[in-house]
Order: structure tokens, then sequence, then C-alpha cells
């Protein structure tokens, strides 16, 4: 952990503008952690040195920090210095489902968005050096998804399924992404069932295409995980248009 004394920062005044000085105050602390590299548990300088360094009050500086904290990129405890976290995923995952109801934003824009996302995770699992690790990491959620009872409990599997495949592809920027999606892909979820609710063999299917992809994925053949993904989510939403056309993976798959 880097020592909460920074010498060098008095030396550094860059006085900021006067609007919106707390908001100003917020970037430069964010510039200041980019700048230093601290990470997460590294401690920021006092109030009174940031105060200094950027021309403002230490009310304001406060207030930065607040925002921050806010926002979980700080950690502030009662009499005890200031800290960088480790932002959760939660963050960005509520930012998307206020925007959501705001902007009007429909299930079937986040299911494009969404399969963009899970072709490449599909893609980049299948070409995780550990292929027993391949086999194991998705069988929790497809047994789960085999085992569910009711709707709820098999969403939560399904949801698990492409997390774990998340997972596997060692992209962190992809994982962060798909975890921040969670809620809204588990609404969408919900959704999608009700309009293909009338189809005898929708469970089914849907296991079948997460067992396609699972397969692809412990083989190590990327374009089948490929090909297996947008299956899924061409017959899971056959009203939205994702830009694929797969017909004869439609056949192989299924």
């Amino acid at each position: 952990m880097k020592s909460s004394r920074h010498p060098h920062y008095t030396a550094r005044v860059s006085t900021l503008p006067r609007s919106s000085l707390s908001d100003q105050a917020a970037e430069a602390i964010l510039a200041l952690i980019d700048e230093d590299d601290l990470g997460a548990g590294d401690a920021l300088p006092a109030a009174g040195e940031l105060a200094k360094r950027f021309g403002v009050s230490v009310v304001v500086v406060r207030e930065a920090i607040a925002a921050l904290a806010g926002r979980g990129i700080l950690v502030r405890s009662q009499g005890r210095e200031t800290v960088v976290g480790r932002p959760g995923a939660e963050i960005l995952d509520s930012i998307l489902r206020v925007r959501m109801r705001q902007d009007g934003i429909a299930v079937d824009e986040f299911q494009q968005c969404r399969a963009a996302l899970e072709a490449q995770s599909a893609v980049l699992a299948a070409t995780a050096p550990d292929a027993a690790a391949r086999a194991a990491a998705l069988t929790p959620a497809l047994d789960a998804m085999r085992a569910a009872q009711d709707l709820d409990a098999f969403r939560e599997a399904d949801l698990a399924f492409h997390l774990a495949l998340a997972g596997l592809a060692g992209n962190q920027a992809l994982l962060l992404l798909l975890e921040a999606l969670n809620t809204v892909v588990s609404h969408s979820l919900g959704e999608l069932w009700r309009r293909i609710a009338d189809r005898d063999d929708a469970l089914a299917r849907t296991i079948a295409h997460h067992e396609a992809i699972a397969a692809a994925v412990a083989g190590g053949d990327r374009d089948a995980a490929a090909r297996a993904m947008a299956v899924h989510f061409l017959e899971s939403a056959p009203d939205v248009d994702y830009g694929i056309v797969a017909p004869a993976a439609a056949g192989a798959t299924t």
C-alpha cells in the first residue's frame, strides 16, 4: 500500500475553474488516482493537502470525496484516511436501469447489444487454455437449468451460465460489462419468456441451445461456439433484428 504522504503534491498547485468546483475537484482526484497509479486500498492525501493543490476550499474537496465515495471510487471511514475503492459492477447496473427507464430503452435494444458481447464471450471461452476448466465451469449452471422447477430458478441458472462463460473468456472488460448488465438481462429474459411462453418446447429448446454452446466451448471450437450462440439469440427472440444469419447452424444445434 502506498503511503498517504505525498510531499510533491503541494508543489503542483493547479487552480480549478470557479464553476462546478466540487465536480472539478472530483475530476482532479480521479486524475490524481490515475497519474499516481493508486490501487484499491491506497490512501489519498488529506483533504487540506488536496485543497491546497487544487486551489479550492476543504469543503469543496470533501464534497468531491463524498461524490466519489457514492460511486464506490473512494471509501471513507470515520476517523480514518480516505482510500481508493474498487467500484463494483452494481454501480454500472444501477445507472443502466435508471437510463433504461428515463430514455425508454427497449428490451430489444439491450438484446441487440448483448448479442455481440455474448458472441465474443463464447468465442474467447472456447480458446481458454485449460480444456478441463472449460467443461467444468459451465456444468453447474447447466445442471441448475435442467433441475429448475420454476421460471425464476431457470432464469437465475441462465444468468449464471452466461456469467460463467464470460469468466472463462478471460477478458476483464467483457466480464465487467456483462456483470453490469445482469439486472437488465434478468428483466429482458422475463420479457422474452413471455413472448415464447406458448411454445411447448421453449424450455427444452433453450436448454439445448445452452448445451450446444457448452459443448462447443468444451471442445475448443470457436466457430461452433459462435454459431451456437447466434442460434440461441435468434430463436430466443426471433422478432429482434440482430443482424446475424445462421441457418446452417440452426439445423446443427437444435
